[in-house]
Order: structure tokens, then C-alpha cells, then sequence
């Protein structure tokens, strides 16, 4: 990619058109991906799976204060 930049591609009406497409498409996977991940966390919490870090029991927190 940097090497089509240095060679001069992107100052031409057709390297400039081929960049756009290469964002676009870019933008399109990011946003097929955010729809499935939230599809699964959806789908996760519908299940009744509890999502994230689980709770640290009280007598392993207070260890970790006094030390």
C-alpha cells in the first residue's frame, strides 16, 4: 500500500477512485462484524449467559487491599 503511494498511483484520477474503494470496502467488513458481534451478545443474553469479568469473592479482595 505504501508503495503505491511512493510510486505516485494515488495522484492519478484512477489510484485516488481505487483508495476510495479500498476504504469503503474497509468500512463495510468493520460494520458486517459489529452486526454479528452484537447478533452473539444478543442472542447470549436471550440464552440467560451472564457477559463479563466475574466478581471477586470478599475474602480474596480484602487480600489484595492489605497487600
Amino acid at each position: 500500500m505504501l508503495r503505491l503511494v511512493k510510486s505516485g498511483v494515488a495522484d492519478t484520477s484512477a489510484g485516488k477512485a481505487m483508495f476510495q474503494m479500498l476504504g469503503v470496502f474497509a468500512e463495510f467488513e468493520r460494520g458486517i462484524i459489529r452486526e454479528r458481534v452484537n447478533a452473539g451478545l444478543a442472542r447470549a443474553k436471550a440464552n440467560g449467559v451472564k457477559l463479563g469479568r466475574r466478581r471477586v469473592k470478599p475474602s480474596v479482595e480484602r487480600r489484595e487491599y492489605r497487600s
